[in-house]
């Protein structure tokens, strides 16, 4: 079943998760950020890196299981 729609459960998830980390990443690299009362430091860096791992791991493979898919003949062919 998860192989019949890997765009929704694999890409589009961790291209948002890759993101999300990507951009809050590049924010605390140069000094630690403060908003409020809340300071943001070397803990959500590591919370953000994790999210660019984690997302692009779920990006390639939601990728691999789409060619897999496609290959397999239970997806059709695009030719994008």
């Amino acid at each position: 079943m998860l192989l019949y729609s890997p765009m929704w459960l694999f890409i589009v998830p961790g291209l948002c998760l890759f993101l999300s980390g990507l951009i809050g990443f590049t924010l605390l690299v140069p000094a630690p950020l403060r908003i409020g009362g809340v300071t943001f430091d070397l803990s959500t860096l590591l919370v953000f890196a994790a999210a660019i791992l984690i997302g692009f791991q779920m990006l390639g493979y939601g990728l691999f299981v789409k060619a897999y898919a496609v290959h397999s003949g239970l997806l059709p062919h695009q030719d994008r």
